[in-house]
């Protein structure tokens, strides 16, 4: 007996071994527990009945559940989510359901710097296509003559070309700081749902009680119309130069992605959807607004001359129609050109002569 105190007390510390897994008692409890040899009527006992009635007490505490486990003591990445959520729900005072609308809003905002830098990378990468698309056609044709060192010169510029857009990373910034914003508000709005009574009474509508799933499958429905929706407007708003087969391939991954949101939302407790189908509403208006006429050419002012100028540049270096010395194909035409503009010149300084009859 005593030795089970001892692992006990170890357990409850922080201080076990391998055999007992996870610890069971928060910090604090076996404080709670007297120790003091006295069984409550002033009488004493042995060692042996002490310990007895000490393990008697753990036992009738554990069975009233005044004990919780360490994950849920400890701290989670997840908690901060959480937090922000009681907090929002108890001093603002809205409902559960426009405490979970307003989160989601506030979350947007604050990952809004990084929609901008992705839209700004895609339209700059977009603005640079035509280009890119000249020096490849220029390389492909040195490397059908054989012309390696040529064929590498003109790869390097379309290297140099792209990586005067920054880094890729811009481009996936957004989604990266939205995932764990998704995860989080998943598990807080779980674990929610399981622990705190309040959700109850917190929805709206027909989703009056968040803690449960929504028996008239009304809700996955819309989260999977919300999805489809989303990446289709997406789609149609930024078009991706892509082949044929590569357009059809992104849009039936959407089309995909949204019969996996069906799926997941099926039986998830009511309170996801209030951010779920926000969200996606959400999403569709910020890339909407980044990209609408008065925005966007705001965002690419700082470019936009740096791009016209390169435009031209390389829009003047076309690929060579014949085979052979690539080198004096590209030179014959403005040679050419400045030829013939010397003969005109040159004529008109000539005087004219009457003719004789």
């Amino acid at each position: 007996m005593l030795r089970c105190l001892s692992l006990l007390r170890r357990a409850e510390r922080g201080h076990y071994g391998g055999h007992l897994g996870r610890p069971v008692l928060s910090r604090g409890f076996m404080s709670g527990i007297d120790c003091d040899g006295d069984d409550g009527d002033g009488s004493g006992g042995t060692p042996a009945d002490d310990t007895a009635r000490r393990i008697i007490d753990i036992a009738k505490r554990v069975a009233e559940g005044s004990t919780f486990g360490e994950r849920e003591e400890s701290f989670a990445w997840w908690h901060p989510m959480r937090f922000v959520l009681r907090s929002a729900n108890e001093y603002i005072g809205l409902p559960w359901w426009g405490t979970i609308l307003l989160t989601t809003a506030a979350m947007r905002i604050i990952v809004m710097p990084a929609n901008i830098l992705g839209v700004k990378f895609s339209e700059n990468m977009r603005a640079v296509q035509p280009q890119v698309s000249a020096l490849t056609e220029k390389a492909k044709a040195y490397a059908q003559q054989g012309m390696v060192d040529e064929a590498k010169k003109e790869q390097q510029k379309i290297q140099e070309l792209m990586g005067r857009q920054g880094s890729i990373m811009k481009g996936i910034l957004g989604p990266l700081c939205q995932m764990p914003i998704f995860l989080s508000m998943y598990r807080s709005l779980t674990y929610l749902a399981e622990n705190d009574d309040s959700l109850k009474t917190g929805g709206v509508y027909w989703l009056q009680d968040l803690t449960k799933s929504d028996d008239l499958h009304i809700a996955p429905f819309l989260s999977f119309a919300t999805t489809l929706g989303l990446m289709e407007f997406q789609r149609a708003i930024n078009p991706q130069d892509t082949s044929k087969t590569g357009a059809v391939l992104v849009k039936w991954v959407g089309r995909g992605f949204s019969v996996m949101a069906l799926a997941f939302t099926w039986k998830v407790p009511a309170a996801i959807f209030f951010y779920w189908i926000p969200n996606a509403f959400f999403s569709a208006l910020i890339n909407y607004g980044l990209r609408s006429s008065y925005i966007l050419p705001i965002l690419l002012r700082e470019k936009k001359q740096k791009h016209d100028v390169l435009k031209t540049k390389i829009s003047e270096e076309k690929a060579p129609d014949r085979m052979g010395d690539l080198d004096a194909a590209l030179s014959y035409v403005p040679g050419r050109q400045q030829s013939v503009d010397e003969v005109f010149l040159t004529s008109t300084r000539r005087k004219v002569r009457k003719p004789v009859f």
